[in-house]
């Protein structure tokens, strides 16, 4: 993209939509300006039962607030839980005699694996396809990137796929149409771009990637700079809200769990808000070890643990994250909203988001290492 040229980056999430101008430069940092973010709804079982209307308005009143300045030349909309679906498939191929392997090769082998499996492919019936992408191949049991091409019999190929609601792409096609006429549009997921970018600026070859958005909890498990194992479960930060201070308190729950966090409610408050707090956290944790088990089961399972929340929700959910796995025990990394500050520019109304960040950083870079199908 020429110099000069913005694009608006959306995430997409189940508590709040957030948005961003951003301008991509050679050999810069990207540049982020006019960051907003949208609450869906209050964060209520009501607001969880209707959703998508109550995200459709959250994301008319996002876009309003970019229209008063240049339009955008692309929108990448990034998908959290619960808007897509995403697996990891594992394609294999053997040959008796050693050959010649290449990139166009491994693409071709999944290229013949999808023709033969097209009712497991993404986009089925209500279904529109978002990505099909190569997070890793392996050629005789090494890893390897097939820049230049290699010698081998036995290649196993992990496979990333996505896929999300085709009234929602309808829907937020319709809405960016009629904001921005002129613009590209594109869907992303948001775990594909969290593996993408931990991996290009961590020097971990395994962790875990966990995503406590409002109302579902993402686990995504690397191993050996591979993307391994994908799960999710129904309860989010949002919920246990729900769950410590019932439907009635939701904004004075909140800000006490904030309080609770930084050790500054009252002795006898805290007295009586840890009783709570720790079986809502009991039962978060016993979900969260129960994917981890599974995970076990296919993939050995770091303890290095990368945390993604809402800036507001990030404390109290690492004080959470402690009270529970069992033998699955968690050295813990917070994406802070600051995390990503080295990695990018601030410009006018900027701040920084830890969800636009990573997005930002991203769409800089996506063209680095990624073997689309």
């Amino acid at each position: 993209m020429k110099h000069g040229h913005q694009d608006l980056v959306v995430d997409f999430g189940s508590s709040s939509i957030g948005g961003a101008f951003v301008v991509h430069a050679s050999k810069q940092n990207p540049t982020m300006s006019q960051v907003k973010r949208v609450p869906i709804g209050g964060g209520t079982q009501t607001t969880r039962e209707n959703l998508m209307p109550l995200a459709t308005e959250a994301f008319k009143t996002l876009l309003s607030g970019f229209q008063a300045g240049p339009a955008p030349a692309r929108v990448r909309i990034v998908l959290a839980s619960p808007w897509y679906n995403a697996k990891i498939k594992t394609v294999t191929t053997k040959s008796d005699k050693s050959a010649r392997i290449t990139s166009a090769s491994i693409v071709r082998a999944v290229h013949e694996y999808q023709a033969k499996n097209k009712e497991a492919s993404p986009g089925g019936p209500g279904r529109v396809p978002v990505e099909s992408v190569i997070t890793q191949a392996y050629v005789n049991g090494y890893p390897t990137a097939v820049k230049k091409p290699v010698v081998g019999s036995a290649v196993k190929i992990n496979l990333y796929e996505s896929e999300t609601d085709e009234s929602l792409v309808r829907t937020i096609t319709d809405l960016v149409k009629a904001a921005f006429p002129g613009a590209a549009i594109s869907f992303h997921s948001f775990p594909l771009l969290a593996f993408i970018i931990l991996r290009a600026e961590r020097q971990e070859a395994s962790f875990i990637f966990l995503d406590i958005g409002g109302e579902v909890t993402d686990v995504a498990v690397v191993h050996r700079d591979s993307l391994r194992f994908l799960a999710s479960f129904p309860h989010g930060a949002l919920s246990l809200v729900r769950d410590i201070g019932g439907e009635k308190g939701i904004a004075d729950t909140a800000s006490r769990l904030a309080l609770f966090a930084r050790g500054e409610l009252t002795d006898a408050e805290a007295k009586a808000f840890t009783d709570s707090f720790a079986k809502a956290a009991s039962s978060w944790n016993t979900e969260y070890e129960k994917i981890l088990e599974a995970a076990a089961s296919e993939v050995p399972v770091s303890q290095t643990t990368f945390v993604a929340a809402d800036r507001e929700e990030l404390p109290w959910l690492l004080a959470m994250l402690k009270q529970g796995h069992g033998v699955f025990s968690a050295r813990s990394i917070p994406l802070s909203n600051d995390y990503f500050q080295s990695s990018v520019t601030l410009g006018d109304g900027g701040f920084y988001d830890a969800f636009l960040s990573l997005a930002a950083v991203f769409f800089h870079i996506q063209n680095q290492d990624l073997m689309r199908i």
